[in-house]
């Protein structure tokens, strides 16, 4: 009787976790591309704060845009562990809100890019394939930007 009994709980256990993670990733999706609506408004407060290649830009204009729909498409994968990548290659965005964005080439790993999201003290991590987002990123975040011209500021600290 308690075989049974320990197989049903066993089961039952089973079920529920096949029901709630996926449902849980899913939130947090949809929470992740809700905070990027967030950020983008935060924008209309105070400046968006790039640095790369030890630049610091001001970033203006449509390229705001860009820069959040080059963050946030649908085929983003999470990843549960901090990917390693190089630090001194990253481009670090930061949003009056507090936001912020690290974005990184995965190595030799071709067209991908690695995020590192952080906010309210919390750090989720992905990874994006094949859309070239290191590539627009750093062209959206650059002095020329993509659509108009961003705002140099000086150096990174």
């Amino acid at each position: 009787m308690k075989k049974i009994v320990i197989v049903i709980v066993f089961v039952m256990a089973l079920g529920l976790t096949a029901i709630i993670v996926p449902i849980a990733l899913r939130y947090d999706s949809v929470q992740y591309e809700k905070n990027m609506l967030a950020h983008i408004m935060s924008s209309d407060e105070d400046d968006v704060v790039a640095e790369y290649n030890g630049q610091k830009t001001l970033v203006v204009g449509r390229n705001i845009n860009r820069v959040a729909s080059t963050l946030s498409p649908s085929t983003r994968k999470r990843l549960f562990r901090k990917p390693d990548f190089d630090p001194g290659q990253a481009v670090v965005i930061t949003f009056p809100d507090g936001a912020r964005f690290t974005v990184s080439p995965a190595g030799n790993s071709g067209d991908t890019a690695y995020i590192v999201y952080e906010h309210r003290n919390q750090t989720r991590y992905f990874s994006i394939t094949g859309l070239k987002t290191f590539e627009w990123i750093t062209r959206a975040v650059s002095p020329e930007g993509v659509y108009n011209e961003n705002e140099v500021v000086g150096s990174a600290d």
